[in-house]
């Protein structure tokens, strides 16, 4: 079983407990599960089943509702419990999957319905902060209340704010819109209308500012200065056209997965937990075990990242020193020839610099790079986008994309022959390239006379470069070694054919083959 979504929060309402049971009625009704809830006990209609688990203690009552719907070879599980003291009330919902294909593309993130019955009806909040339903626009005369809100040392959740874009004005309001659909219970969500942006911008400070019409999640902890200002990550404007419904996703996914660690209420685990039906029994030995299992992989996995991080970690600083002498250097010929240019700040190039995820490459390739063709690979990047390494990944990504795009410039003016390999390894004065470690030009024999192993490599590409629509991919780009997931791009180079373009059919982790099988 996987917890996809989950929101605890405290809550103010009267008779918690009878209230909580009429808004599950009231959305299983609205969901068309016509089933009058019992007392106890549990009711099974065909693929869908409710179930209920009552208990009370001397100044302790809790419920726990549950549905169960199966649906395509998936099961999903709503589970909604409510917990009231004489002093306090809470409310926890999870969201929980299993499929038949576990390997699959990752789920399309929509919280439950029923969670927006409670943000409606009652006061909830989660540390210091109330929750809300729905995302809030303010202007430079109202900015006051989000500045109070993100420099709350007692914030609970996180806060993501959508500036405005001056080019489409009502932009900023469309993405905090979807970014609240998708994040309620779990973040509140803020849009910038007037000239509210640039004065936020100017109270938080070049490091954690915000422009054009991107978006920022603002973690719990905010301070200005920041100590770590990257961790409140930055998605720009590009990844949310021309589906602010995609990009939302893109944002929600390492929000709402922070939000998975969180730990229930202490009333929960000192109370609630020992009353029958709230623990685990003896026949849950099994899932106990396969906990632990998991547990074990999952530290084992975590042990193998770590190591290559510091491997990676002395490769990047042995490489970062090779550069800054090569800039020395280059600077005190230039001197020698009376040009100037040590602590002149380099000019800022209209493409970013930076991408924060792998999803964010894609689309800042699509909008910033005419030689590189991007196909259909959203949801491989996504499912990277949700490993603690995404930003690695997405800074990399983008290097590759930018290469990829250099080498294809410089094979259309006749500066380089030779393909993408061998263009890295001669590092042409003036043009982006990646280590030349990072590219392989070819799969091994074993990989290529494989049907299955070679017919995950082939990908969509125009007519004119194929006349069958599609081209075995071998060509590729290493973003990391090691261990599951090992990101790769595969591509395919038509930079001496009719169009003079490379076309990028997949982002996403190692494809199968001998040693990841």
């Amino acid at each position: 079983m996987s917890t996809v979504y989950r929101t605890i929060f405290a809550d103010d309402r009267p008779e918690l407990i009878r209230g909580a049971r009429e808004l599950f009625s009231e959305w299983l009704k609205d969901k068309g599960v016509d089933v009058e809830l019992p007392e106890s006990g549990r009711i099974d209609l065909g693929s869908t089943g409710v179930e209920v688990i009552a208990a009370k203690d001397i100044g302790v009552e809790a419920v726990r509702l549950r549905l169960d719907e199966e649906n395509s070879g998936q099961r999903w599980s709503t589970i909604l419990t409510a917990i009231a003291t004489e002093d306090e009330g809470w409310t926890w919902v999870d969201l929980e999957r299993v499929s038949d294909d576990a390997y699959g593309p990752p789920p399309i993130l929509a919280p439950p319905g029923l969670v927006r019955g409670f943000l409606t009806s009652s006061t909830c909040r989660s540390g210091s902060t109330q929750l809300r339903p729905n995302h809030r626009v303010v202007n430079e005369g109202q900015l006051g209340e989000l500045i109070e809100e993100l420099l709350d040392p007692d914030r609970g959740v996180p806060v993501i704010v959508a500036s405005r874009d001056n080019t489409d004005p009502a932009g900023a309001a469309t993405r905090a819109g979807a970014l609240a659909a998708t994040v309620i219970g779990v973040a509140n969500v803020w849009a910038l209308d007037g000239l509210a942006t640039s004065a936020l911008s100017k109270e938080l400070g070049p490091d954690l500012h915000i422009f054009g019409g991107a978006v920022r999640t603002y973690l719990p902890g905010l301070t200005v200065p920041d100590r770590y200002p990257r961790r409140h990550r930055f998605a720009r404007r590009e990844l949310f056209v021309p589906s602010a419904r995609r990009g939302a996703q893109v944002v929600a996914r390492a929000v709402v997965g922070k939000a998975l660690a969180a730990r229930p209420p202490i009333v929960f685990r000192h109370r609630v937990a020992m009353l029958p039906g709230f623990a685990r029994q003896a026949a849950d030995a099994d899932a106990l075990l396969a906990d632990l299992l998991r547990s074990e992989e999952e530290r084992d996995q975590l042990q193998q990242d770590l190591e290559w991080a510091v491997l990676e970690a002395d490769v990047a600083a042995s490489e970062t020193e090779e550069a800054r002498a090569r800039v020395r250097w280059l600077e005190n010929r230039l001197a020698d020839a009376g040009q100037y240019v040590a602590g002149v700040p380099t000019p800022e190039d209209a493409r970013p610099a930076e991408a924060g995820s792998c999803s964010e490459a894609l689309e800042l390739a699509k909008a910033h790079l005419d030689l590189v063709v991007v196909g259909d690979t959203t949801a491989s990047a996504d499912e990277l986008d949700q490993h603690i390494k995404a930003s690695i990944w997405g800074r990399k990504a983008w290097l590759a994309l930018r290469a990829l795009q250099g080498y294809a410039q410089a094979k259309t003016s006749g500066q380089v022959q030779g393909n993408f390999l061998q263009y890295c390894r001669t590092s042409p004065s003036g043009l982006e390239v990646v280590p030349s470690e990072w590219v392989a030009a070819s799969e091994n024999e074993t990989t290529t006379n494989n049907p299955r192993f070679r017919g995950a490599r082939v990908f969509p590409v125009p007519v004119e470069v194929s006349t069958d629509g599609e081209a075995y991919m071998e060509e590729h780009i290493r973003l990391e070694k090691g261990s599951d997931p090992a990101p790769r791009i595969h591509f395919w180079d038509d930079t001496g054919g009719k169009t003079g373009k490379v076309y990028v059919g997949y982002l996403g982790r190692h494809l199968p083959s001998f040693q990841t099988n």
